[in-house]
């Protein structure tokens, strides 16, 4: 038969549990003590050690070009772009596209991305009027941040580039000529053909040191100069890029000369059922199906 512990058999078993447990915990918390005291110092003593190094380090951005050609690529440090590079026209093109299309084109949802392109690859006094008009806070009204909208957009196509003599010696200078296609409200969209003369060097002072910054500007652009210029008329937008025009020829008197099938063999008096007969004619030729009258021509 099992004896019973008496109650003072237990009550000294339980204190002597209890200072069992305290003891645990408190080498625990030794432990644990000197564990952090080892870590803080190996790193302290780890800081001090590479310290001395950290002025001998430096971040080294670089642009990996790829030939699409020949399928292979390689590194340029502080790529800045030479005049005797054998790409320097299809670059400096690649350059002056992007940088007048951030200058001139706007959506909400480029805004931001068009005006630090913009001002990394302007020179500093090209910067300070940028600001001047881009900026809602030092433009409140000229800014198109005040008054664009979530729909409205200034877009750019058809662009065309051209070099022109420069009177400075590392200065070039080029006409980028395009299609300007303005919608703005409820009013019928516009495009207008557009020219932007832009004088522009390569330096390693425009190169960013940021590594965001450098996929902006990376081989040095810098705008030293920029105008924009009118090169034709206001034209209601058309999605083919030219203004519309009528299905009829315009009004004439005379002859007009034989241009092959698809053309007026005569010229028939511009009145009258003369005139009418050959705006039929015309039109059986260019529309599909047979009879303009019922909806359709010759194929």
């Amino acid at each position: 038969m099992k004896t019973l512990k008496s109650a003072k058999t237990l009550t000294a078993e339980a204190a002597d549990w209890d200072s069992h447990n305290a003891e645990k915990a408190e080498k625990r918390l030794k432990l644990l003590k000197l564990w952090a005291i080892s870590a803080t110092v190996v790193a302290v003593a780890t800081t001090i050690s590479v310290a001395p190094l950290m002025h001998f380090q430096h971040l080294q951005v670089a642009v990996m070009v790829f030939d699409k050609l020949t399928r292979t690529y390689y590194m340029q440090n502080d790529a800045v772009l030479h005049d005797d590079d054998p790409d320097w026209q299809i670059r400096a093109e690649s350059d002056l596209a992007r940088y007048v299309k951030a200058h001139e084109g706007f959506t909400r949802g480029e805004a931001d991305q068009n005006y630090k392109t913009v001002w990394l690859m302007d020179s500093q006094d090209l910067r300070a009027s940028w600001d001047q008009y881009y900026r809602p806070d030092l433009n409140p009204k000229g800014s198109p941040l005040s008054f664009m909208r979530a729909s409205d957009a200034w877009t750019l196509k058809d662009y065309s580039f051209s070099f022109i003599p420069s009177s400075e010696p590392d200065i070039h200078v080029a006409q980028v000529r395009y299609t300007y296609v303005k919608k703005v409200g409820m009013t019928p969209p516009t495009q207008q053909r557009m020219v932007s003369t832009v004088s522009f060097k390569y330096t390693k002072e425009n190169l960013p040191n940021n590594v965001d910054d450098r996929m902006l500007n990376p081989v040095g652009f810098m705008a030293t100069n920029y105008h924009r210029d009118d090169d034709g008329p206001i034209q209601p937008y058309s999605e083919s890029g030219a203004a519309p025009t009528s299905a009829y020829p315009p009004v004439q008197t005379g002859t007009m000369p034989v241009q092959g099938a698809g053309s007026y063999a005569q010229a028939q008096p511009q009145s009258g059922q003369g005139y009418q007969a050959t705006v039929m004619n015309r039109l059986r030729q260019i529309m599909p199906g047979g009879n303009p009258a019922n909806g359709g021509g010759a194929r």
